[in-house]
C-alpha cells in the first residue's frame, strides 16, 4: 500500500495535476473570450491598439494554457507510471 508520507505526496501531486488541468481550461476559455472582444469606437487608433493588444494577450493565454496542459498531463502520466511500479512486486 505504501507509507502515509507516500500516499500524502501522491495525493498532493494528484491535486496539482487536477489544478493544472483546470487552469489550462480556464486560460483557454479566457483566451477565446479575449479574441471576441470588440471596441466601443471602431476605426479609431485606440480601437486598433486594443485589438492588437487583445490578440497578443489571447496568444499568450493560449500558450499558457498549452503549457499548463502539457505539465498536467505529464504529471498525470508520471503518477500513473509510479502507481504501476508500486503495484508490481
Amino acid at each position: 500500500m505504501g507509507s502515509p508520507v507516500r500516499r500524502l505526496a501522491r495525493a498532493a501531486a494528484l491535486g496539482l495535476t487536477i489544478s493544472l488541468l483546470v487552469a489550462s481550461i480556464s486560460l483557454a476559455v479566457a483566451a477565446l473570450m479575449r479574441t471576441r472582444a470588440t471596441c466601443e469606437t471602431p476605426g479609431t487608433e485606440q480601437c486598433v491598439f486594443e485589438n492588437s493588444l487583445n490578440a497578443e494577450l489571447a496568444r499568450l493565454q493560449a500558450l499558457e494554457a498549452a503549457g499548463c496542459a502539457c505539465v498536467g498531463i505529464g504529471l498525470g502520466l508520471w503518477l500513473r507510471a509510479r502507481r504501476d511500479d508500486d503495484a508490481s512486486p
